[in-house]
């Protein structure tokens, strides 16, 4: 057994160590959660100490001893793979299909100078539209940032359209489009022809930890977490971190993705954005991911739906094209001091320095400066700690 941290599952206890199991590649790995301790009461109540209090103190004991500390000892996933075959098989199917894929999603790229992708994925709704969470479009910049598809081509974002009733750090109105600048022969999905989603599963898309962090870490496997019952929101209970972005609850665009197993942590890390996919009907996404921990098992995942939003998505696509606004300033160099038309005072920085998301919410333009990996960043949505130097001053002029 291993050491497992502090969280809400289910406890088991016959006389020995108290444990939680967990599933991993179709086995049950058992979890040491605490020791007992002393028997209280005529009731025998039973009082265990906690491990995960003295994991600091277990690993200076050890090393005190000459030894080195096991890296399985205190990390779940590596301690799940050792000597997995000794351990005890589910019965059905296995929650987690690895090397899946799903052929309509995409992943964000927000800087195509360094090919450094964001954390957010993306569905395609339209072989020219893409959408995804307002909240992964902090980074994007029309015209620079790319998607790339389920065949691995990269396609241009042209236009940015955030939800008006967003705002940041919010679970509220939290959707995106985003406009290409050509067209996909990848069948896009569509959105749920039925209305009604209770008592129906989904699956979503995550990755497998294997010591990386990023979206595009070679080291990460893909996955897809099966079996995940949709809730309706007053069927869903959030948890204490969800809660602090949903102030007035959950509302009629919101559903939940849960499954009473318990993965082992680190097995399955859903991506935001990733598009939700009904077991029934895999051509069709009823909604994105927007936030849970271990893909829905265990603890909900909180799923944004379409369908609530489809006047607004409609207003968008049904649209007449508008005409782009590109310009890029060829003596304008990384840190000097620039200027927009409206009398916005900026700083030329990386893109991954920038916060573009209020001027694209109010469908101000942006400007490269040089190359378009450069842009002309208002000082207001500059990152802290980034590019405090002022540099020479240089008036930016609007194109139209």
């Amino acid at each position: 057994m291993c050491i497992f941290p502090q969280g809400r599952y289910f406890l088991y206890w016959t006389n020995g160590p108290l444990h939680a199991n967990f599933i991993y590649d179709g086995y049950i790995i058992p979890y040491v959660t605490g020791y007992p301790s002393i028997t209280w009461g005529n009731y025998e109540i039973k009082v265990f100490v906690k491990l995960s209090k003295f994991s600091e103190w277990i690993k200076q004991a050890i090393q005190e001893l000459g030894e080195q500390i096991p890296t399985s000892l205190f990390d779940p996933l590596a301690c799940a793979k050792k000597h997995l075959e000794l351990r005890r098989k589910i019965n059905g199917t296995k929650p987690l299909e690895k090397n899946g894929s799903i052929e309509f999603m995409v992943k964000l790229q927000d800087n195509p100078e360094t090919n450094s992708s964001s954390v957010c994925a993306g569905v395609l709704i339209k072989n020219d539209f893409v959408a995804t969470l307002a909240q992964c479009t902090t980074n994007l910049i029309p015209f620079s940032s790319r998607i790339v598809l389920s065949d691995s081509s990269i396609i241009t974002i042209r236009d940015i359209f955030i939800h008006p009733e967003y705002s940041e750090g919010s679970f509220y109105n939290n959707i995106a489009l985003l406009k290409l600048v050509s067209e996909t022969s990848i069948r896009p999905a569509y959105f749920l022809r039925q209305p009604y989603l209770d008592q129906k599963t989904a699956s979503v898309y995550g990755k497998e930890r294997n010591g990386g962090t990023g979206f595009e870490d070679s080291s990460d496997t893909p996955v897809i977490a099966h079996g995940l019952s949709i809730l309706l929101n007053y069927k869903c209970y959030p948890t204490e971190e969800q809660r602090l972005q949903l102030a007035q609850g959950l509302q009629f665009e919101h559903v939940c993705l849960q499954n009473d197993q318990f993965l082992v942590p680190g097995s399955c890390e859903a991506i935001p954005g990733s598009p939700v996919v009904l077991s029934d009907d895999i051509g069709s996404s009823p909604g994105l991911y927007m936030s849970g921990r271990n893909c829905g098992f265990g603890e909900p995942a909180i799923v944004v739906l379409f369908m609530a939003h489809q006047t607004w998505i409609n207003s968008i696509i049904e649209a007449p094209p508008r005409e782009p606004v590109v310009y890029t300033i060829p003596n304008l160099k990384l840190s000097d001091k620039c200027l927009y038309q409206d009398g916005t005072e900026g700083k030329c920085v990386t893109q991954s320095a920038c916060n573009t998301y209020e001027r694209l919410k109010h469908n101000l333009p942006l400007f490269f400066c040089e190359i378009k990996s450069v842009v002309c960043c208002p000082h207001s949505n500059i990152e802290v700690g980034e590019y405090n130097n002022i540099g020479p001053f240089v008036r930016v002029y609007i194109l139209i």
